[in-house]
């Protein structure tokens, strides 16, 4: 469809996770979309986020127990800027480049990436606080991709266990079948 940097620019795109055979070490998982917007059509980014909406996660952190294993599925969908990156302060994170691999091609606190490029980052924290992570591009940062964690003591299980179709489902008055049609969800095994 043209013109298709419009179409990027105003979030026509999305995120596709497909897991391996060999399941992942269990981690609290997040999906983050770097991204920005040209309100004014001059094809010049007049905001910068992750996932959506300028400086959101500095005014509502994410929250994460300390040391508990964070997954984060990285993805650079910028138009008009030919580089984005993602810097994580006070820590160190195992980067796997596309995704598709299990052992780390690095180990770092700052990666960057051109459009559609996309990986996974796996960290976690040693002691509570406020950490900042952000793009370390300037512009970018001061024009809202920046954000915070908010690490606290916690109970080391996972904010993401108890959720999976079978969990909803649960509440819900539908059959099976009702709930399929209804939410367009497969059902993945658990309760009948």
């Amino acid at each position: 469809m043209q013109p298709l940097e419009e179409h990027i620019t105003h979030g026509l795109y999305g995120a596709l996770i497909i897991d391996p055979k060999e399941p992942r070490a269990s981690a609290d998982e997040m999906v983050m979309l770097m991204n920005g917007y040209d309100t004014d059509f001059d094809t010049e980014n007049n905001f910068y986020t992750v996932n959506g909406i300028p400086f959101y996660y500095m005014h509502h952190p994410i929250q994460i127990d300390k040391n508990r294993l964070i997954r984060i599925y990285l993805l650079n969908m910028l138009e008009f800027d030919p580089l984005n990156n993602f810097h994580l302060h006070a820590n160190m994170f195992n980067f796997y480049k596309t995704g598709t691999k299990l052992i780390p091609d690095e180990y770092t606190d700052i990666v960057t990436m051109n459009q559609a490029e996309r990986g996974i980052l796996e960290f976690s924290y040693k002691y509570p606080g406020k950490y900042m992570f952000h793009a370390h591009k300037t512009e970018f940062a001061e024009k809202g991709w920046t954000g915070l964690f908010l690490v606290k003591e916690g109970t080391n299980q996972s904010i993401n266990e108890n959720l999976s179709v079978t969990s909803i489902r649960k509440y819900t008055d539908y059959s099976t079948t009702d709930f399929n049609k209804t939410t367009g969800l497969v059902s993945t095994g658990g309760v009948n």
